[in-house]
């Protein structure tokens, strides 16, 4: 069994907030960082730090994008990138944000969880704000949890198809083991969409089969967590990954080469 990696290991699924509360309240006198300790134990030499969604609206928004860009600043070699989000239900408010995070925070890129949001991933209030981040050129990550039907794989390939110029990223996308077969669906229809491994299915998750048939670059390595509450011990899709029977390159390509083409650090 391997247990370490023969490359540089970058972790794209990393929240900055706790499930309860979306506002950032690290800093100065908050003790040891459980995130550097995790990343340490597991070999991660990097993550990408997104914006939680919960309890996010119009009017918090702002403050939660600062924290998520304040955070990345932290360790800059570590914390590689910081993810936004916007309240797609306001509109008018998200594009300002949009234009403010992308602009003033520099951040790299945008991140929704439609479930914890209130709306599909499909409505069409998501139109007018992705045609903002698209004049920004910043990736976007999308939640694809399996058994929400706001977050069903079929709406984001729907976008991912009308938005080429978009990089899109699915996430938990391979959270059941019928999952897989649908993630290789949607991935042959939209040559602009990746997904990360984050909430992998223990059983049947169809990684290998993936990789066979949309090739590794379309892989990205992600393990959902967040320092409060610690929602598990063990990064396990790491560790999956690592016992695929992959090559070297592939491996490379999934842990890491990936993730930092999206962010323009190849």
């Amino acid at each position: 069994m391997k247990l370490i990696p023969p490359c540089p290991v970058i972790d794209v699924h990393h929240h900055f907030a706790t499930m309860d509360a979306a506002v950032w309240t690290g800093g100065a006198g908050h003790g040891s960082d459980p995130r550097a300790e995790f990343m340490a134990e597991h070999h991660i030499d990097g993550v990408f730090v997104l914006a939680g969604a919960t309890g996010v609206n119009a009017a918090n928004a702002p403050s939660v994008n600062d924290g998520v860009a304040a955070y990345r600043a932290k360790d800059p070699d570590k914390y590689l990138a910081a993810f936004a989000t916007v309240d797609p239900t306001d509109v008018a408010a998200a594009v300002r944000e949009v234009d403010r995070a992308a602009v003033e925070l520099g951040v790299d890129g945008f991140v929704f969880h439609h479930h914890f949001q209130q709306t599909t991933i499909n409505d069409q209030r998501m139109r007018p704000i992705l045609e903002a981040i698209q004049r920004h050129r910043k990736p976007v990550f999308v939640h694809i949890v399996s058994g929400s039907l706001l977050e069903d794989p079929w709406r984001l390939a729907e976008l991912a198809q009308e938005f080429p110029e978009i990089t899109f990223v699915g996430l938990d996308g391979f959270s059941s083991p019928g999952g897989a077969g649908e993630m290789v669906l949607i991935a042959k229809q939209c040559p602009n969409l990746l997904f990360d491994t984050a909430l992998l299915a223990s059983v049947a998750h169809g990684l290998d089969a993936f990789v066979e048939a949309v090739g590794p670059e379309r892989l990205l390595l992600g393990t959902d967590f967040y320092t409060q509450p610690r929602l598990y011990q063990v990064p396990f899709p790491l560790y999956e990954v690592l016992n695929l029977g992959l090559t070297d390159d592939e491996l490379a390509a999934i842990l890491s080469g990936n993730a930092r083409r999206l962010i323009g650090r190849a």
